[in-house]
């Protein structure tokens, strides 16, 4: 038996890896505190699988992305469609998006295919110092207006980001700890642990510090490689405290040929004039979906359009 407190014995490894691609919520009973822990692994794989091959780099902060991404949207309660995206110019990444609809996930980026990524790149090597965070929320009663957070971007990390966020906007007392591997096939595992403080009369500021405290010492083997279960009775095995599997995530991607069309239609009459061929072809740069359209039936919308635009105007 191993006298190293923070080793991880295999079978503690085999729990870790049923629990991969999930979200465990947590609860202390008499403690000021309420968090997450979560993973990302084959959702993330999934959602690249069509896409052309990313950089490791790229693909570390969109595993990162996704998860704080997770949190935002839980803690926000929507079921409607929410995405997190990062937004840069003149600069080796240009967008880094995750897209996050109930149980399900997608991520796509965009970067210059010819620039040279080092694996261990950080985000302030690749997006430009005023580059913005932007958090969208859609909700699905139609009647409730979708809303946007634009927020800068700590170019220390996406972690930092999301923590000036809550330290700005949401104005709650919060820790957030997020750690990556890659493995032999360039698949990433990214795990992440969420705590943020409840201001009622369970404790004090002082109390979930404490908690903080304890949740610093947790390293990036047990972040990544022990179940929810295992990481957080190592870190709070004096305490209180509830766990529960929140949801199993999974990669879905939101296309459709309806949005597609409307997307090709968008771009106008002019667009198309050219078009020498009867039928268009649109591929997914998500999940490589396949849509055939034919020209004239787009040109035939976009009249449709104009002409109850006109109606509108008159």
């Amino acid at each position: 038996m191993t006298n190293n407190k923070f080793a991880v014995s295999a079978e503690q490894v085999k729990l870790g890896l049923a629990d991969r691609d999930s979200v465990y919520r947590f609860l202390f009973d008499v403690k000021p505190a309420q968090g997450l822990w979560l993973n990302v692994n084959k959702t993330l794989k999934d959602s690249l699988e069509h896409q052309n091959e990313y950089p490791l780099a790229i693909k570390k902060l969109l595993g990162e992305l996704l998860l704080v991404g997770s949190v935002l949207k839980h803690y926000l309660k929507t079921d409607g469609n929410f995405s997190l995206a990062i937004q840069s110019e003149n600069t080796p990444v240009r967008a880094l998006s995750v897209g996050l609809k109930g149980d399900t996930a997608r991520v796509v980026a965009y970067f210059d295919e010819e620039a040279q990524f080092d694996t261990n790149a950080k985000l302030e090597d690749l997006i430009n110092p005023n580059a913005n965070l932007i958090m969208s929320v859609y909700f699905d009663d139609r009647q409730v207006k979708p809303y946007q957070s634009i927020i800068q971007v700590n170019l220390n990390s996406i972690q930092d980001s999301i923590l000036d966020y809550y330290r700005q906007s949401v104005q709650i007392p919060a820790f957030l700890r997020l750690a990556s591997e890659v493995d032999q096939d360039g698949n990433v595992n990214t795990s992440g642990l969420f705590m943020q403080f409840i201001p009622d009369e369970s404790g004090t500021l002082e109390d979930f510090n404490g908690l903080v405290t304890l949740a610093m010492t947790t390293t990036d083997d047990e972040l990544l490689k022990l179940s929810a279960t295992n990481l957080l009775y190592r870190l709070f095995n004096q305490e209180e405290v509830k766990v529960e599997k929140e949801k199993e995530l999974s990669f879905l991607c939101t296309c459709s040929s309806e949005k597609y069309f409307k997307a090709i239609a968008s771009l106008g009459r002019e667009e198309l004039a050219d078009h020498e061929d009867p039928n268009l072809e649109a591929v997914c740069n998500c999940c490589g979906k396949k849509y055939q359209f034919a020209v004239q039936d787009i040109l035939d919308f976009i009249t449709e359009q104009e002409a109850k635009a006109e109606q509108a105007t008159a």
